[in-house]
């Protein structure tokens, strides 16, 4: 009797320990670009990006700008953020095609980020002199319909 005692409180702790990480994982160990992207990021069709001062914006296709882009976000551990209160005002935003249909969004720059309505750490800082001169790079274009 005292063993099988022992081995529902053994289970029921195994249970309980793998639900919490289930549920604390993503604050814990993250999701990377990919992850979060839900594909390779090889499979990126378009970047469009939004300056929040101006609310200028450009677009692009071309796979060699797109690549600079996934430098630029890519290799980072993203972290769900504890604090997850809304926050005001942006330097960037930018949006990611995969098939012509938006994948992510992805708000701000720094150490912490709104992707998809969900704050997020990131282990390394996305730089916002970076994103300057990839936004600066390109032609300032129209707002596509889907983003009005």
């Amino acid at each position: 009797m005292k063993s099988k005692r022992k081995f529902v409180i053994i289970a029921t702790l195994i249970l309980l320990l793998g639900i919490a990480f289930i549920i604390g994982s993503p604050y814990v160990i993250g999701n990377s670009f990919n992850d979060l992207l839900k594909t390779n990021s090889s499979n990126i069709t378009k970047v469009f990006m939004r300056k929040g001062m101006s609310y200028d914006c450009v677009s692009t296709t071309d796979k060699v700008k797109i690549q600079e882009i996934v430098q630029l976000l890519g290799s980072r551990r993203y972290t769900k953020a504890l604090n997850q209160e809304t926050r005001y005002g942006y330097t960037y935003s930018y949006e990611i095609y995969v098939e012509n249909e938006k994948a992510i969004t992805i708000v701000g720059s720094g150490d912490n980020v709104e992707i998809n309505g969900t704050y997020y750490d990131v282990d390394k800082q996305i730089s916002t002199d970076g994103l300057t001169k990839w936004f600066d790079s390109l032609p300032v274009t129209e707002w596509p319909d889907s983003t009005k």
